[in-house]
């Protein structure tokens, strides 16, 4: 194997490691507000705090199974074709911030 077709992993260092592990820390606070959107939900009994946790859990989902499609794809791949992974990224951004309007629309509405 010569030098610009090594893997990921090939080379020193921990970055492939860091950064499945940073997706993994996304996919688990979304995964907690879901949880506690759900806790709050049956307190109060309002149908947009389980539409939010609903929403919560969608993002979960996404953001893990985008981090394990990431993670596989860098330990299988090129380093000379890996590219950067914008689509997977606006993706949980974009569900980031719809989870935030859709919490905020939540707790206008408890007022």
């Amino acid at each position: 194997m010569n030098r610009r077709t090594r893997r990921l992993t090939d080379r020193p260092g921990l970055q492939p490691e860091r950064t499945a592990l940073s997706w993994d820390r996304t996919a688990i606070g979304l995964l907690a507000n879901g949880a506690l959107l759900v806790f709050r939900s049956n307190h109060a009994g309002q149908i947009v705090l389980y539409i939010a946790a609903g929403f919560a859990l969608l993002a979960t989902l996404t953001c893990a199974l985008l981090s394990r499609y990431r993670h596989r794809r860098i330990l299988t791949v090129a380093t000379t074709e890996i590219r950067a992974f914008t689509g997977g990224l606006l993706t949980v951004t974009g569900l980031i911030v719809g989870l935030g309007l859709v919490v905020l629309v939540a707790a206008l509405s408890a007022l």
